[in-house]
C-alpha cells in the first residue's frame, strides 16, 4: 500500500513532517532536538480519521536532520516494514549517533576509502560469510595495518579515481604479511549522480545485518572513522560508480616496501610510496575465501 505522508506549518511558523501510522501505534525513542506526537486527522473521503506521527524540530537547525530521518523511514516503509518498526528503528540509529562525540567531516578522500572499504565488506556478507565475523574483520576504522583481517588472510583496500594503474602505499607495514597471506583489492571509481553514496552502502548492510547488536558494533566503528548521520547530504552529494576492480597477492614478487627492506626501520617515523599496478596479475576475488 502507497505511504502517506505530508507537512505543514503550525499556527506558530513550526514545520511539521507527517508519516501515516496506525491507531494504536507508539513511539518510545527521544532524541535531543526532535519532538514525535501522534496525531490524529479527519478523512474527507472516507469520514473516518487517519492517524499520523507528527515530526516536529525543537531545534530550527534539525529541520535538514528531520527531513532525512523521515525520508529514512519513508524508504523502510516502502521495503515492507510497518511504520512504527521503521520510525523505531530510524530513531534509535540516530539516537545512538547523536549521543556520540562529533569527530571532524571526512574529507572527500576519506569519503572514498570508506566507500572502497563498505564495498568490501557488502562483497563478503553477500558471500554468506559469517555476519559477526565480517564485522569483528573490518578493521579499517581502527587504524590497524590493514583494512580487513580474517583467521588465514588480510586485505588491503584501496579506492582511486586515477585510471593509470598507480596507488599509493603508506608505511612499511601496509603491505607487509605480518604472518597472514595478505591480498590488496583495488577499486577504479568514478563520480557519477545516479549512482551509489556512503550513505546508500550504510543502509543496505544495516538492513543486511538485521541483528540490533551486530548493527550496533557496525555503528561503533562508522564513529570511529567519522561518519556521522548528521552529514548526511555531504556524504550523499558524493556518489561514485564502480567501475573495476582487481584483486593482488602481495607476495615476494610484488611491487612493495617493508622493514626487511630498510636497514633501519625503527628510524622512519611515515614513509610513502606509489606503485604501478598496470600489467600485474589479479586474481579471483571468489578464492579469496
Amino acid at each position: 500500500s502507497p505511504v502517506h505522508f505530508g507537512g505543514y506549518k503550525s499556527g506558530n511558523s513550526q514545520i511539521h513532517l507527517i508519516i501515516q501510522c496506525e491507531k494504536d501505534d507508539l513511539i518510545d525513542v527521544n532524541i535531543s532536538g526532535l519532538e514525535i506526537n501522534k496525531v490524529s486527522i479527519n478523512d474527507p473521503d472516507s469520514s473516518g480519521v487517519l492517524y499520523f506521527f507528527d515530526f516536529c524540530p525543537r531545534l530550527g537547525h534539525f529541520l535538514e536532520n528531520v527531513i532525512i530521518i523521515c525520508n529514512e523511514v519513508i524508504a523502510l516503509i516502502e521495503k515492507g516494514n510497518s511504520t512504527v518498526a521503521a520510525t523505531t528503528s530510524v530513531l534509535e540509529k540516530w539516537e545512538y549517533f547523536l549521543r556520540q562525540p562529533r569527530t571532524t567531516i571526512l574529507s572527500d578522500s576519506q569519503i572514498m576509502g570508506l566507500f572502497g572499504e563498505l564495498q568490501v565488506l557488502i562483497f563478503c556478507l553477500e558471500l554468506g560469510m559469517s555476519k559477526s565475523l565480517v564485522i569483528d574483520a573490518w578493521k579499517g576504522p581502527e587504524n590497524l595495518p590493514h583494512d580487513f583481517t580474517f583467521e588465514n588472510i588480510d586485505i588491503e583496500v584501496k579506492t582511486t579515481r586515477r585510471l593509470d594503474g598507480l596507488i599509493e602505499i603508506h608505511g612499511l607495514e601496509q603491505l607487509d604479511e605480518l604472518g597472514s597471506k595478505l591480498f590488496l583489492w583495488v577499486m577504479s571509481i568514478s563520480d557519477d549522480p545516479n549512482s551509489l553514496s556512503l550513505n546508500d552502502l550504510v543502509f543496505f548492510i544495516e538492513e543486511f545485518l538485521a541483528d540490533a547488536v551486530l548493527i550496533m558494533n557496525f555503528r561503533d566503528k562508522l564513529v570511529l572513522i567519522g561518519y556521522h548521520p548528521e552529514d548526511h547530504i555531504r556524504y550523499d552529494r558524493l556518489r561514485f560508480m564502480l567501475n573495476n576492480e582487481s584483486v593482488y597477492h602481495v607476495d615476494d614478487n610484488f611491487p612493495r616496501i617493508t622493514s626487511i627492506d630498510i636497514n633501519t626501520p625503527e628510524r622512519f617515523r611515515s614513509l610513502s610510496y606509489t606503485i604501478n599496478t598496470m600489467g600485474l596479475m589479479s586474481v579471483d576475488k571468489y578464492e579469496l575465501f
